[in-house]
């Protein structure tokens, strides 16, 4: 009889079981208590991982599969759910991302999608894509940035600029974004990448794709390499991943907040010569001579320096100008205006360069180099 009771018990047992086991499908409602402890398999997580990387083999995601399969990586990161995950974050509307997108949906019990979740700052494809056009539309020679295509025909994205730029859907986003920016410069457009990177923990042994990511120090205001003019426009200031506006010579980097205190004073100064040069200086040789001197070749050398002292600090300010740096364009702006108060104010105009007048003067005072008594 106590047998009996046992029987019934344990089939007792097994059908309230298997009710519950009936109620609880946690792939049409992961809303329930009961789906707290579901995992959804890695064999399901693979085959719609397959799916999704088989038709956008591009997608940034599928590098990441690509590189934890070749064991190159691995880890936590590298769990087939958190993969799967890092992908339905970038494309949630595509078919393999169903089952991901209804398990993992806003409400879910289902602990798997934080524990397994994906990174933090993964990046999307159409992300990656733009850093790195970013990169290479201004940095085309570096490695990872020769296959950069426009229809029909291959391209240097630093040529053709970023809206006419794309990649090669054979590249491998991650790959091509290790390259660029592990170990390199830092550039702006890595700062995605460093972002996914820094989700990364030492466990997760992604250090062949992420590398050392150079950090600039916090307090530079350049990041050390040096250029001597912002292509896309004018910049107020300088950021620590921008390069550093070089003053007129290779090695003059203005990296410190000193050293743009002294390329404005100079520029400033650089302004006021150019003026003076123009204005005085040929007037003031002039007058320091004897009435009706006797011309000798001599004169003609001192008068060929100073007309090349002319030319070369006006075009040093016309390259200074070109820089597009404001601190730079409005220190050569300073500069005349104030050589021009300094020297030419009784005219009661002011002018950038030599107008009909003052070109009336230097003409007389080449007619009198020719002809002085000789």
């Amino acid at each position: 009889m106590g047998e009996t009771n046992t029987e019934k018990m344990f089939a007792l047992f097994i059908t309230l079981h298997l009710s519950v086991d009936a109620r609880c499908d946690c792939l049409k409602d992961p809303l329930q208590k009961c789906c707290d402890d579901y995992k959804y398999s890695e064999a399901d997580c693979k085959k719609d991982i397959a799916s999704l990387c088989g038709q956008m083999p591009f997608m940034f995601g599928c590098g990441l599969v690509q590189q934890c399969e070749s064991e190159s990586v691995r880890g936590p990161a590298c769990k087939p759910f958190s993969l799967l995950s890092n992908l339905c974050v970038d494309m949630p509307g595509m078919s393999g991302c169903a089952t991901h997108s209804k398990l993992c949906q806003k409400g879910t019990r289902i602990k798997q999608c934080k524990s397994e979740g994906p990174l933090p700052h993964v990046l999307t494809t159409a992300q990656a894509k733009a850093d790195v056009i970013d990169i290479c539309s201004s940095m085309g020679t570096m490695d990872g940035c020769s296959d950069c295509v426009k229809p029909n025909s291959t391209c240097n994205c630093a040529d053709l600029g970023q809206d006419h730029c794309s990649l090669s859907s054979s590249s491998s986003l991650v790959t091509k974004l290790s390259t660029l920016c592990v170990n390199q410069m830092p550039m702006s457009g890595c700062d995605d990448f460093k972002d996914m990177c820094n989700d990364l923990t030492d466990s997760d042994h992604f250090s062949n794709v992420c590398g050392t990511i150079d950090e600039p120090d916090d307090k530079s205001i350049c990041n050390g390499y040096g250029t001597v003019m912002f292509m896309n426009g004018i910049k107020a200031f300088t950021k620590s991943h921008d390069n550093c506006m070089t003053f007129l010579f290779n090695g003059w980097l203005l990296d410190t907040v000193g050293k743009h205190v002294g390329a404005v004073i100079g520029t400033v100064v650089l302004g006021i010569a150019s003026v003076w040069l123009i204005s005085d200086a040929p007037q003031m040789w002039k007058k320091s001579l004897p009435k009706a001197p006797k011309i000798h070749p001599g004169h003609h050398v001192v008068w060929f320096l100073l007309v090349l002292l002319q030319v070369t600090v006006s075009y040093a300010l016309m390259l200074l100008a070109m820089s597009y740096y404001l601190p730079l364009l409005f220190s050569v702006s300073c500069g005349l205006s104030l050589g021009h108060l300094i020297f030419k104010r009784d005219q009661g105009h002011v002018k950038c360069c030599a107008d009909e007048h003052d070109d009336d003067d230097l003409d007389n005072d080449d007619d009198w180099m020719l002809k002085g008594d000789h």
